[in-house]
């Protein structure tokens, strides 16, 4: 599985598709891992989250993601 960076509000992400689907991510920052999966063109939501206490910019790091996947795949 490839995986690359995303930075989002001064944070940086590690971001690895799922083997599960195109749909489906795991977001690693240094004190969180969560599972997100795009429910709908314009939606994202979190699967599971794993460990760490904060919240992530969830629809702003799905919005990266797309982007990141529409200029290099």
């Amino acid at each position: 599985m490839e995986s690359f960076e995303l930075e989002v509000n001064q944070k940086t992400y590690k971001i690895i598709r799922s083997t599960s689907g195109d749909i489906t991510f795991s977001v690693f920052n240094y004190s969180s891992f969560h599972t997100i999966s795009k429910s709908n063109p314009d939606y994202w939501e979190v699967i599971e989250h794993r460990f760490g206490n904060h919240l992530i910019p969830l629809q702003e790091l799905g919005k990266a993601i797309d982007d990141h996947l529409a200029c290099c795949f």
